[in-house]
């Protein structure tokens, strides 16, 4: 696991199995899973004298994204995070800390919102001002995050990442869990000792506020379910246009090649004619005889 990946245990509530094809399709179940991990989006690693930022990011629109670039600061349109929704800091977890004003004056670039791969996207709506390979000066790279991103970055199974994904409540109460509306829209099933978490909506409007945890936040993000299927659907859609893109291309390519050797068959049909004739024919004299051929 990488040094600079915050992460902290928790338990969670859920059923989570199988959720790239069925994250849709039906609501939770009523046993406890435990979570295995939980990410602290826009904090600073406390475990080195020199900041380490964490790479996973929230977004205004309630998106959690990941930076795979050296630079890792908030990006303006990063949701602030006050002392006052995270109170429980230090009585959670004393690693991460919560991040002071380290932001850049670039946007993070959000695949969700969207629906479009970041590297697609530069190709699609290039700017003059756009300088390839590099960023955008106003737009950074950021992903989505899916469970292939998940396993990569952190270097856990997918049963694990599977384990830490919230379900859809689906508008059902599950004994023992707790409801939570988050800031990207969608409710999910928590377990009832863990507060609202930083993507969580203000307290008085996230459901999970009836518990009595009041104001108080955890510093570690909830990973919507529906949120990264949708992420997962940004990319297999443009993955497999490009794989159809492909076949056309080949298929193409061979039709050309029909042609070509077609076409270098008449040629040499047409010089063993001139040898057989013992004569010269110029190129035009060779397509007015295949002309009268045809009429013929």
């Amino acid at each position: 696991m990488q040094a600079d990946i915050t992460l902290s245990p928790a338990n969670f509530l859920g059923d989570n199995d199988g959720l790239v094809h069925s994250f849709m399709e039906a609501p939770p179940q009523e046993h406890i899973l435990h979570i295995r991990y939980q990410l602290a989006p826009c904090t600073v690693s406390s475990r080195s004298p020199v900041p380490l930022f964490e790479p996973f990011h929230l977004l205004h629109c309630g998106h959690i994204v990941y930076i795979d670039g050296k630079d890792r600061r908030c990006g303006q349109n990063c949701r602030n995070i006050s002392l006052s929704y995270s109170l429980s800091a230090s009585n959670i977890s004393t690693d991460p800390v919560l991040s002071t004003n380290y932001m850049h004056e670039n946007n993070l670039y959000c695949e969700v919102c969207s629906g479009i791969p970041f590297d697609r996207y530069l190709l699609m709506y290039s700017s003059p001002t756009f300088n390839l390979p590099s960023n955008n000066p106003t737009l950074r790279r950021s992903l989505a995050l899916t469970p292939p991103l998940l396993h990569s970055c952190t270097s856990l199974s997918n049963e694990d990442i599977n384990a830490s994904i919230a379900p859809l409540s689906f508008g059902q109460t599950v004994p023992g869990a707790t409801t939570h509306t988050l800031l990207c829209g969608h409710e999910i099933s928590g377990y009832a000792t863990r507060p609202c978490a930083v993507n969580c909506m203000d307290w008085k409007m996230c459901r999970g506020n009836i518990v009595g945890w009041g104001s108080l936040r955890d510093t570690a993000a909830f990973l919507c379910q529906e949120c990264i299927g949708r992420a997962e659907l940004v990319h297999s859609r443009f993955i497999k246009s490009d794989v159809e893109m492909a076949a056309r291309m080949a298929e193409e390519m061979a039709v050309r090649d029909l042609v070509d050797a077609g076409e270098a068959a008449a040629k040499e049909v047409a010089v063993w004619e001139i040898v057989e004739h013992g004569g010269e024919f110029s190129q035009q004299s060779l397509i007015d005889r295949s002309q009268q051929e045809r009429k013929g």
